[in-house]
């Protein structure tokens, strides 16, 4: 089996996302790096419908929202290395962990990400937490349309 060197995990949260951390950890070569990705189509903070109209009823200015933002995206970033450090430990390889939370479609954002970021392969859960995924199709198999890049599903 092939080992790669820079990986990207997308983590939504779900069992699956956490089987492909397992999955990463044992593809990667030693003195990889891991990044996992926390996309959202919604501001990571409160309900959006909420943050818009206590912004426009002046409950909350603008700096207020963006503090907002950014202290749901520091929460976000740490509960990423939290769950890489109870998953990666009892691995052997020297492999680091990076993370990212970045708001936007999530299959958009997944593989504009990879390509900027000449990630070696995408290693993602087939199902996650999407509430209109049965609707919509899921985000793995928008990505898998959406990518040149090698990618590994995770049941």
């Amino acid at each position: 089996m092939s080992v790669f060197a820079k990986i990207l995990v997308p983590f939504d949260e779900s069992d699956a996302a956490k089987r492909a951390i397992d999955a990463a950890i044992s593809i990667a070569s030693d003195g990889a790096v891991i990044t996992l990705l926390q996309a959202a189509d919604r501001p990571l903070t409160v309900d959006p419908t909420v943050a818009a109209a206590e912004r426009r009823a002046g409950v909350y200015s603008e700096d207020e929202m963006v503090k907002a933002i950014e202290k749901a995206q520091d929460s976000i970033l740490a509960n990423l290395e939290t769950v890489a450090g109870e998953v990666a430990a009892g691995s052997e390889k020297n492999i680091r962990f990076e993370y990212e939370a970045i708001e936007g479609s999530p299959a958009a954002v997944i593989t504009d990400y990879a390509k900027a970021n000449d990630v070696d392969i995408i290693v993602m859960g087939r199902r996650g937490l999407g509430s209109v995924r049965a609707m919509l199709g899921s985000v793995s198999q928008r990505v898998a349309h959406e990518t040149d890049l090698p990618l590994l599903l995770v049941k």
